[in-house]
């Protein structure tokens, strides 16, 4: 449940005895799990996770509404480890990562200003070229049958860090629509002055969709310069496009991507395929993926993936879960795809399982 923290504001300008009321919002998320994962050629490996089905989380939120029609927001968004209780690490230059001594607001760290033209919105947030990849996902990209593992599986190998969120980003959103259409446009860098790799960390990226009714379509596109790392030299880039159609009794959703690295021409195409079917009081999720690996030599690795899990809502705000996926690869591909935890054996395949309780506070 959201809880209301109204704190009294003295203006400056005004008689000293008016005061502003601003309502600030706190939400997050509690989510834990235990996880079982193996792969050909290594140990089975038994953990703790946080953020199973949903990724655990703090934050607060709040806006004013001004005399003119504008209206100015903030949002601030610290993802955690229940597991530990530490905070995650967030990036600074979109380049690295930096460990926070205490919680950092590395999922979202934004200031907004929005009206009748749409939001522009600076900070540290989701880039345009990812929300495919989350919205189309039945597992919303948790737990071991997330379909990061597969679809951005050369942006996790090569180190990119804009192919989820960026910092040092200013984006534009389209303002709701009645005849559906959304969109995003973003710019991002690393906040360098001067160097050889002034332009390292910088990302351009794009969303365009249409949502109405049962339909929700959209495609997306983004291009990081990683100058300065040695596993890319070059440019990153992703380009995808999803659906999904409602029929009540099921939820179908498709993802289409390609990634891209322009240093050794290795690309990873991926066709993701996934369904939600509502059983009483919870859901049945299940999803397949396809993916292969080509470079301009004679790298050819695939993979398939096949997800399946269950989720039980005890009330509106806290659910229970489980999920198993197994992962097949075909020769090479072990050094790309992964339940959590890589197979070392050329050709073998990895498997994960995972059980957990989601709270929504």
């Amino acid at each position: 449940m959201k809880k209301k923290l109204c704190a009294a504001l003295a203006v400056t300008g005004f008689i000293s005895s008016n005061q502003v009321f601003a309502e600030v919002t706190v939400f997050g998320v509690a989510d834990a799990a235990f996880r079982t994962v193996s792969g050909d050629g290594t140990k089975r490996t038994n953990d703790v996770i946080s953020g199973g089905n949903l990724a655990s989380r703090i934050g607060f939120r709040g806006s004013e509404k001004l005399d003119n029609g504008l209206k100015v927001s903030f949002w601030l968004e610290a993802g955690f480890d229940i597991a530990s209780g530490r905070g995650e690490a967030t990036s600074t230059d979109n380049r690295s990562l930096t460990k926070a001594s205490g919680l950092a607001f590395n999922r979202r760290s934004t200031l907004s200003v929005e009206g009748g033209f749409g939001e522009l919105r600076i900070g540290r947030d989701l880039v345009p070229s990812y929300r495919n990849h989350s919205v189309f996902d039945p597992f919303g990209n948790r737990g071991v049958a997330y379909g990061n593992g597969v679809t951005l599986a050369l942006a996790s190998a090569s180190a990119v860090r804009t192919n989820v969120r960026a910092s040092n980003s200013i984006a534009y959103h389209l303002p709701k629509m009645e005849n559906g259409i959304y969109g995003t446009v973003m710019y991002a860098n690393a906040g360098l002055t001067s160097g050889e790799h002034q332009s390292d960390g910088t990302y351009i990226g794009a969303r365009l969709g249409y949502k109405k009714d049962r339909l929700d379509v959209a495609a997306g596109y983004g291009k990081s310069t990683m100058k300065a790392a040695p596993q890319v030299r070059g440019y990153y880039n992703n380009i995808n496009a999803g659906a999904s159609w409602n029929f009540d009794f099921m939820k179908l959703s498709v993802l289409w991507s390609r990634e891209k690295i322009t240093l050794n021409a290795r690309k990873n195409s991926s066709l993701l395929v996934g369904v939600k079917v509502p059983v009483g009081s919870g859901e049945i999720r299940a999803s397949y993926i396809h993916s292969k690996v080509t470079d301009n030599k004679t790298l050819d690795a695939a993979a398939n993936r096949f997800g399946l899990g269950y989720l039980h809502k005890l009330s509106k705000r806290t659910s229970v879960y489980t999920t198993y996926a197994r992962t097949f690869n075909n020769k090479g591909a072990e050094a790309y795809f992964s339940n959590g935890q890589k197979a070392t054996a050329i050709g073998g395949n990895t498997s994960g399982f995972n059980m957990g309780i989601t709270h929504i506070f």
